[in-house]
Order: structure tokens, then sequence, then C-alpha cells
């Protein structure tokens, strides 16, 4: 005589469903506002200038999952005609590989008071 699976294999797909469900991660998306300038600072134990984030040195830190999606609006409030660029190691840039290089060559940079996003 044949057992009748039927029971087991609906227990089975709604295990199979709960797990998927509780299991799935979404993705979240992080923003980070940085305002460039100098800032007086000791790095090597000695006080002069350095390049700042929203006023500070050394710069925050990005703390994010992997998947999450990280926006980085940058601002360049420095007043001696210095721009800014972005860069970043270790970061997978889909559709953004323009932001991933040398200013000039393969990216635009920040003048005075303008954000990169």
């Amino acid at each position: 005589m044949l057992l009748d699976t039927t029971p087991f294999m609906d227990v089975l797909s709604v295990l199979l469903l709960f797990s998927i469900m509780f299991c799935s991660v979404h993705a979240a998306t992080s923003t980070f506002s940085w305002s460039m300038s100098y800032v007086t600072a000791a790095p090597n134990g000695v006080s002069r200038p350095v390049i700042g984030v929203n006023g500070e040195f050394p710069p925050p830190t990005i703390i994010v999952n992997q998947g999450d999606v990280v926006e980085l609006q940058v601002t360049n409030n420095f007043i001696d005609g210095e721009v800014v660029s972005l860069h970043s190691h270790g970061i997978l840039q889909h559709g953004t590989t323009y932001y991933d290089g040398v200013p000039m060559v393969t990216q635009w940079y920040a003048f005075r008071h303008l954000t990169l996003s």
C-alpha cells in the first residue's frame, strides 16, 4: 500500500515559504552628507591645516551592511580654490563608475560650494 505524502508536502512547502520570508534581507539606503574644508589637527603631533569632513579630522567612518546602497553627498567648502573629487576602495559601483577614477579623466570634480552626490 502506498503512503499519501500530500500532507507532508504541504507542511514542507509552508516551512520553505516561511524560511524564505524570514531569511530575506532588505538592503537599506544610507545617505551621508560631507562638508569638506580645512580644519586644524595634529595627525603627526604637529598642529597644521588638514582636510576635514564636517569640521572634524579624521573623517567619519562609513558603516553599512553588505548589499546596502550608499549615497554620499560631498560639498566643497574650501576657500582657496581647491577642488574635490570622489574615489572609493572596496565598493562596487554598479552604474556609477564615472565616480571612481581620476578627476577630469573619468570623473568631474566639485568646485567651491558645489555638491557631488
